[in-house]
């Protein structure tokens, strides 16, 4: 189990990390994978053309696209990452430069009705712990990779509820390794379910749930949604994941869906 300290995360590295960064990072899309997708095909059709037609020009044309495309997508996607890596780390420096709010000035808190629980981003072993920004630690996450199973246990080591994967990776699915469905379970009773969808321009997940408040939330290039309007958002920061939410909108679903991320 990891016990290593987070680093404490100040109140304008939260706010960029909250309000800034889904701004200035611009995400993959699965139509821009599409599109590239497309274009390597049609240079694959015309190259496959030439050959079975014996047709140089045709040959000669479908290679040089191909060769074109590929070398061309490898320097965009590459660019494109790399300028949301540069975006990221000047907005998060500027925040960590930023001098401290003194008790005299009197700024409103905007994060004073929110939860924030974070975990390791990339867990090592079977067990880890899920804890609040100033690391006290509120829940044990025990992962079964074998049964697809996620344990989510209380600081007292009482079960809460358990995250089953009910369909695996979907086709045509870019994002590596998350299920298509999952089920949240309290005491071998079905609470919510966790769905998958695909879209053009990003994938959506949908958790569901006729016992649990609110009934439907809406997880959308990592910011949390309840009848359209923004109630929380997910981030990873100095190599942890963070739930940022409305206390009111957390509950048993949203919470496996997070700790399944690691």
């Amino acid at each position: 189990m990891s016990t290593r300290p987070a680093p404490p995360i100040t109140p304008y590295e939260r706010a960029v990390c909250y309000y800034t960064l889904p701004k200035v990072v611009q995400p993959l899309t699965l139509g821009l994978i599409w599109i590239y997708a497309l274009c390597v095909i049609e240079a694959i059709g015309a190259f496959s053309y030439g050959v079975y037609a014996n047709d140089m020009d045709w040959t000669t044309a479908g290679a040089y696209s191909f060769a074109g495309i590929v070398a061309f997508g490898l320097v965009a996607f590459f660019f494109r990452a790399m300028m949301n890596e540069v975006r990221e780390r000047k907005a998060l420096a500027e925040a960590r430069n930023s001098p401290m709010l003194t008790p005299a000035e009197d700024v409103p808190d905007p994060f004073a009705d929110h939860v924030l629980l974070r975990h390791t981003a990339h867990a090592k072993g079977s067990l880890f712990e899920c804890a609040s920004g100033d690391d006290v630690i509120h829940y044990e996450v025990e992962h079964h990779p074998h049964t697809r199973t996620w344990v989510v246990r209380d600081a007292g080591k009482n079960e809460l509820f358990t995250v089953r994967v009910l369909h695996g990776i979907g086709s045509f699915q870019f994002t590596m390794d998350r299920p298509k469905l999952m089920e949240v379970s309290r005491a071998g009773q079905s609470i919510a379910k966790i769905r998958r969808r695909g879209g053009l321009k990003a994938s959506s997940t949908e958790i569901t749930s006729e016992t649990l408040s609110p009934k439907a939330i809406l997880v959308r290039n990592r910011g949390i949604y309840v009848n359209n309007a923004l109630r929380g958002r997910i981030y990873t920061m100095g190599g942890y994941d963070y739930l940022d939410i409305h206390r009111d909108t957390l509950n048993d679903a949203i919470l496996g869906y997070f700790v399944t991320l690691t």
